[in-house]
């Protein structure tokens, strides 16, 4: 899975177009060769949030990864406060040893608080006309990128839907068939 992520956002990258992955602090992807080959090929920031900063019941630490720097605006300290949710429960066995399973509202905590959501949505309202100019001076590229990866060239079935927004406001559909090639140049 991790795999094809990257491969999205290899062509999100290529195109100037801005994305944001979300990963619980835990976790390894930073590892996986693919994503340090992203990282290596573009600017990938990345930013240490607390989605109980942005109302979460639990503080639940996320790592943003993106091609943008001002995602770092999304940062903010974790307020001083009591968390009720229930995120794991702690125990001993019947053989002396210490357990830990998710708790009644693990859950619930798979969601994005509300305020998050709107942070992003204004964060991109703020940086809009820097994002559309850089995705307008590539937006040669995805004509290439279109006409060189046809379909009688590529597998129809590896086709990605991409949705990008011109400098008029009016998105649009781009279709572009993924080869084996660009399978080989993520690898």
């Amino acid at each position: 899975m991790v795999s094809r992520c990257m491969i999205l956002c290899l062509m999100l990258a290529t195109l100037d177009i801005p994305f944001i992955l979300e990963q619980p602090a835990s976790s390894l992807m930073q590892y996986h060769p693919h994503f340090q080959y992203l990282c290596k090929r573009f600017d990938i920031y990345r930013v240490f949030v607390w989605l109980g900063s942005y109302g979460g019941t639990s503080p639940k630490a996320t790592l943003l990864y993106s091609n943008y720097k001002f995602c770092g605006e999304l940062y903010l300290p974790l307020p001083d406060a009591d968390w009720p949710a229930e995120m794991a429960t702690r125990y001993i066995d019947g053989q002396g040893l210490p357990r830990v399973c998710g708790g009644k509202d693990l859950k619930n905590s798979q969601h994005y608080p509300r305020l998050f959501g709107a942070a992003v949505a204004q964060l991109y309202d703020k940086h809009r006309n820097e994002v559309q100019a850089r995705i307008k001076a590539r937006r040669h590229l995805a004509k290439t990128i279109h006409l060189a990866c046809t379909p009688q060239t590529c597998n129809k079935n590896s086709s990605v839907s991409l949705m990008v927004a011109d400098g008029d406001g009016v998105n649009k559909h781009i279709y572009i068939y993924i080869c084996t090639l660009l399978f080989k140049a993520a690898a």
